[in-house]
């Protein structure tokens, strides 16, 4: 199974050219998080270059993947109240334009 997810090369355990063991498990603007899954260890790695950057432990890795996950939710979270914002007020405009015809 493990075979079947992995889309990367480990920087650890995969020496031989053709051989991918890793897989990205999220894929951030700064950093790419993967995991292999034969030398059950997590890095991260540059998206753009693609190279790796840093080993972490499990729980770092859990730390910094809800860091970033909260981040993301705290921006959509604004970007929803935006939104509705915009929508009360175009709906206010609406009504106003509506009641002087």
């Amino acid at each position: 199974m493990a075979r079947e997810f992995a889309s990367e090369k480990c920087v650890r355990c995969s020496r031989l050219p053709d051989r991918k063991t890793a897989a990205v498990l999220y894929g951030g603007s700064r950093w790419d998080y993967c995991y292999c899954y034969q030398c059950r260890r997590w890095f991260v790695r540059d998206p753009k270059y693609r190279y790796a950057t840093a080993s972490m432990d499990e729980s770092d890795a859990i730390g910094r993947l809800m860091a970033q996950l909260q981040l993301q939710r705290e921006t959509t979270d604004a970007q929803l109240e935006g939104f509705a914002w915009l929508r009360k007020s175009v709906s206010a405009a609406c009504r106003f334009l509506r009641g002087r015809r």
